[in-house]
């Protein structure tokens, strides 16, 4: 297969319910978790903003480290189901049973997906160039997890394995980085638009009340307004969950599933 063949491929099965729903009730569960967590700060906002309690304060950083820890065991159980989705796609067997083959490699998973974690935080001592050290970090080693799922590499040589890839293959590599890419930020982009138009009737009343506000220093009164205006929508905010956590879901399932593919069709061409 070429390049848009694997990506046409990639983007319809992307859309399949098998292959994104575990990834979209996953990001959809951290969501809720993190909205229902955040609804007593907003509550509180306006003596949170004023002047907070010792109770006030202890509920603002509970909340805050409950949503820390929902966030990194969504990103663990992230990792887990995206060696059971590349399984999947190698062995052709359901995503259950590849959630087993998937737990026996999820340590060189997990230290894949730490070493790139670090290495993204490191650009960002390089100020102007961090977002192209970063495109380059993600160029380089984007056949590294299918590596450690397909090829049963360690870590450290599904990394080297990703480079020397991309080294022998750069112009057609950098071409299916740079289309899958503008694939996945169009979709990003369709995100926005129905999130934009469902959150519309908050942004409209947080306007009319920052317009009379301009200028002048915020009250506890005006924090009021904006809290009661948000919470007035909440089911709002709910339905946003929803939309984002699909179109996440859709993503980065597109993104998975076509490296993997091309991985495994540039792999029967470099030996």
């Amino acid at each position: 297969m070429g390049i848009m063949e694997v990506i046409c491929k990639s983007l319809k099965e992307a859309f399949e319910l098998r292959r994104f729903l575990p990834f979209f009730l996953l990001y959809l569960i951290f969501s809720l978790i993190s909205l229902l967590l955040l609804l007593p700060i907003i509550s509180r906002a306006p003596s949170i903003f004023a002047l907070p309690s010792s109770f006030e304060i202890k509920i603002y950083y509970l909340s805050l480290g409950g949503i820390l820890l929902a966030f990194v065991s969504t990103v663990l159980v992230n990792i887990w189901f995206s060696g059971a989705l590349v399984f999947e796609i190698k062995t052709k067997k359901s995503f259950e049973k590849c959630l087993k083959l998937s737990k026996e490699i999820y340590l060189q998973l997990f230290a894949l997906s730490l070493i790139i974690c670090i290495l993204v935080m490191l650009t960002f001592f390089f100020r102007e160039f961090s977002f192209i050290l970063q495109c380059l970090i993600d160029w380089i080693f984007i056949f590294a997890l299918p590596a450690v799922v397909i090829k049963k590499d360690s870590f450290d040589f599904a990394l080297a394995r990703s480079f020397n890839i991309v080294r022998k293959k750069v112009f057609s590599t950098l071409s299916f980085w740079a289309l899958t890419r503008f694939i996945m930020f169009l979709i990003f982009i369709l995100s926005l638009f129905f999130s934009a138009l469902i959150l519309f009737p908050i942004f409209r009343e947080v306007k009319e009340f920052t317009s009379v506000f301009y200028g002048k220093q915020l009250r506890a009164q005006d924090i009021s307004l904006i809290s009661s205006s948000i919470i007035r929508n909440y089911h709002l905010l709910i339905l946003t969950a929803f939309v984002y956590s699909l179109f996440f879901s859709i993503i980065y399932v597109f993104n998975l599933i076509s490296k993997t593919y091309y991985f495994m069709e540039i792999s029967k061409k470099i030996r």
